[in-house]
């Protein structure tokens, strides 16, 4: 039996005629043998691994390649999504948290002074500009993540995409492959029958011919046969006559 592989798969071949394993994406299967398909189609998965920052800092970072060769595994694409704290160490949120601290703490001390000084006015708008600074950051913050969550699923999208078409153009190159394999075999099926049938009747008139041939010839070495005998006859009476002839002369003769 032909098998084909997807344009995803591998075949792996053993059995019969085969010393350990033969890996390849076509191939007959014999009777003996044993094909088993091997799916090497992407997966996605999500890993978290726990690094340190330059500050000596902790926190959990989405997965690399060089924290992976541990395991065997191979990135072919990647997508950071967000750091996170690792628990007991707030660093990215010490850092959002900062500005409002410094925000509340400012207005704070200048509610303190308020009745000190008629500056309060200015402070009070130092104070909302400062908290107003703290609430955009968080927006653009929570912007730049949503942007780049959107720009990753994209570009999963994308890829799926790509792999899908390639899949297909792979699919119908196998497709034609197989048709012209199988146009192949009806074509060399064909001459085979072809020749068979032509075989047949050549050694079918050549016993005819012969069996014409060995008559012929038959009735040729009886003819032979029949004059060879009338040949010894007619030699064997010459002998007889000439034998009496003889007797009679020897007779005349006198003594």
């Amino acid at each position: 039996m032909y098998k084909v592989a997807k344009a995803s798969e591998y075949l792996v071949i053993t059995g019969g005629w085969i010393k350990d394993m033969k890996l390849t994406r076509k191939s007959w299967v014999f009777p003996g043998q044993r094909c088993t398909r091997i799916d090497l189609s992407p997966v996605n998965y999500t890993f978290q691994v726990q690094a340190m920052s330059a500050e000596k800092l902790p926190f959990i970072l989405p997965a690399i390649q060089l924290e992976l060769n541990q395991f065997g595994l191979l990135i072919y694409n990647a997508n950071v999504k967000q750091l996170v704290d690792v628990p007991g160490h707030e660093y990215f949120s010490y850092l959002g948290q900062k500005v409002q601290m410094e925000a509340a703490n400012q207005n704070d001390y200048e509610n303190s002074l308020s009745f000190l000084s008629p500056i309060n006015t200015v402070g009070a708008k130092l104070r909302n500009g400062q908290m107003q600074n703290a609430a955009k950051i968080d927006a653009e913050t929570k912007i730049i993540s949503t942007q780049r969550q959107g720009e990753g699923k994209k570009q999963e999208f994308k890829v799926e995409t790509e792999s899908k078409k390639t899949v297909a153009i792979r699919e119908a190159e196998l497709q034609r492959e197989v048709e012209r394999m199988n146009a192949l075999t009806t074509t060399e099926k064909l001459k085979a029958d072809l020749l068979t049938k032509a075989t047949v009747e050549f050694e079918t008139k050549s016993q005819a011919a012969n069996a014409v041939l060995y008559a012929k010839q038959k009735a040729a070495e009886a003819y032979l046969y029949e004059k060879q005998k009338e040949s010894e006859a007619v030699k064997a009476a010459a002998e007889a006559e000439l034998y009496q002839r003889k007797q009679k002369v020897e007779g005349d003769l006198p003594r």
